[in-house]
């Protein structure tokens, strides 16, 4: 615990006047069974996503568009196959040898194979980052199950991963999708 806390919004131009109520300052918890925050988007918005990558990549909240008329994110304006959805995971209750399942459904604008390895026919993959003591781990952790989308173009990905020990506790860990040609 520490005894003191320095709190400081920061950022803006000189010429800009904002106003600050109700701010809080709360731990983040792990929770085995969630590490990914509104996964279904059920805060109807993009709350704790962000992008993979940078230059003008876009994140666009679709509402209705999703699997069964639920909400989607779409990534647009990318230049790099791994510019993408992207989110800050707290695995603190994550030990080493513990399994983690992913799962998530993708709709791409064109078709794409499961064993391709052509970034124009490649579908996304699910990965998972971890960052600890500056070692930097990316492991594909989610495959698309099958060539052929759902009745409603989603494919379906899954996958498990083993978590390592250099992954335990890390100081930084991300889920993001990647393979596929922007």
């Amino acid at each position: 615990t520490s005894p003191r806390l320095w709190f400081e919004l920061e950022r803006a131009p000189d010429n800009v006047k904002f106003l600050l109520d109700s701010a809080s300052l709360t731990p983040l918890t792990c929770n085995r069974d969630g590490l990914v925050r509104n996964g279904n988007l059920e805060t109807n918005d993009s709350l704790y996503w962000d992008i993979w990558g940078g230059g003008d990549v876009v994140l666009d909240f679709l509402p209705g568009v999703g699997p069964n008329g639920g909400n989607a994110l779409k990534s647009s304006s990318r230049v790099h196959h791994s510019w993408t959805q992207s989110q800050v995971l707290n695995t603190d209750c994550v030990n080493a040898g513990d399994r983690i399942a992913f799962s998530a459904k993708i709709k791409t604008s064109v078709d794409c194979l499961i064993y391709s390895w052509d970034s124009n026919q490649r579908c996304n993959d699910i990965f998972f980052h971890t960052d600890k003591d500056n070692v930097r781990e990316y492991h594909r952790v989610g495959y698309i199950t099958a060539d052929t989308p759902d009745e409603g173009g989603w494919h379906h990905v899954h996958g498990i991963h083993i978590h390592s020990e250099n992954g335990e506790k890390p100081d930084l860990a991300k889920l993001y999708f990647a393979g596929a040609n922007p």
